[in-house]
């Protein structure tokens, strides 16, 4: 995702300004963006370069992000945001993008215990999004 002339693996935009960048890869940077911005901001844009079904619950957990666009969406994740009223798109998925999250977010069904077990995970002090 280009922020402005560098690249960045995540961006999240409110009103067209950057809030928040991260050049890590993986999903602790949505995790961290969705603990520093539930219960601040609204109707937020999110960029990532890859949004599989672990990022997706992230996405629809978090209660913040309205649109999403992904250099990659898996078919699932994109069914997953469009079912919960997020606008996405994103480009083909690779199958082989199976990481150690997707298939724990598969196997955990509640998404607070998923998010939970995430900042358990990173060690990081979580913020609980508010409940729909």
């Amino acid at each position: 995702m280009n922020g402005g002339e560098e690249v960045y693996s995540l961006v999240l935009r409110k009103s067209g300004k950057i809030v928040y960048r991260s050049r890590v890869k993986g999903i602790k940077p949505l995790v961290e963006c969705v603990i520093r911005f539930s219960g601040r901001v609204e109707d937020a844009f999110l960029e990532d370069r890859v949004v599989g079904m672990a990022a997706a619950r992230l996405i629809a957990y978090s209660g913040f992000i309205s649109r999403v666009a992904a250099g990659a969406i898996s078919p699932a994740a994109l069914n997953h945001l469009i079912e919960r009223g997020i606008r996405a798109r994103g480009g083909p998925w690779n199958d082989r993008r199976q990481c150690r999250w997707e298939r724990l977010s598969a196997s955990i069904t509640d998404d607070r215990d998923f998010f939970s077990l995430l900042t358990r995970e990173f060690g990081m002090r979580k913020q609980e999004p508010p409940r729909p």
